[in-house]
């Protein structure tokens, strides 16, 4: 999870697994080829490396939308990028549930304000997917994952970012 700005607590900002260069000289045969890519990004550093190599890739050719694997704490301008390159969303509702404690400890009011926001994903267009992540969570059941999506309250209770919750009409769509 790759920030712009330090976690809550201390200097660190996260993890970039591969350099844009790198990124699209691995991902350019596949686009080429017409084949829909999946990267996982979470944080706006990372969504920002992401956009700029679909969008490097974009420039090559046209391909299918590609994906981004759950899509974490995007910005506005981010989510206008990703409309723009015909990106389909991934988000993980579920971590909602799952990890809201460590969201709350880990980021500061803004990142929160802006982790997995689905009504703004859907209000700007983007193609959402939810999934359960399973195996990765203890609750997999896909019900779970439409409730976080809705009710946007962790596994105590608490309520992230509420005014980003979708119907659940939206979440079984999604």
């Amino acid at each position: 999870a790759a920030l712009r700005e330090p976690y809550r607590h201390c200097a660190e900002h996260g993890l970039l697994r591969l350099d844009s260069a790198e990124m699209i000289e691995l991902l350019a045969p596949a686009h080429l080829a017409g084949l829909r890519i999946g990267v996982h990004a979470i944080g706006d550093a990372a969504i920002d490396q992401v956009l700029d190599v679909f969008e490097a890739l974009a420039a090559r050719g046209p391909g299918p939308g590609h994906r981004i694997e759950h899509f974490g704490l995007p910005d506005e301008s981010q989510l206008a990028r990703a409309v723009a390159v015909g990106v389909h969303s991934v988000p993980k509702a579920i971590f909602l549930r799952e990890l809201g404690a460590n969201f709350r400890n880990y980021l500061n009011d803004g990142l929160l304000n802006r982790a997995y926001p689905l009504r703004s994903m859907e209000r700007a267009g983007l193609v959402v997917a939810l999934s359960s992540v399973a195996p990765v969570v203890a609750d997999d059941n896909p019900l779970t994952g439409i409730e976080a999506a809705v009710t946007r309250c962790d596994d105590q209770g608490v309520a992230i970012a509420p005014e980003e919750s979708i119907t659940v009409h939206q979440a079984l769509r999604a």
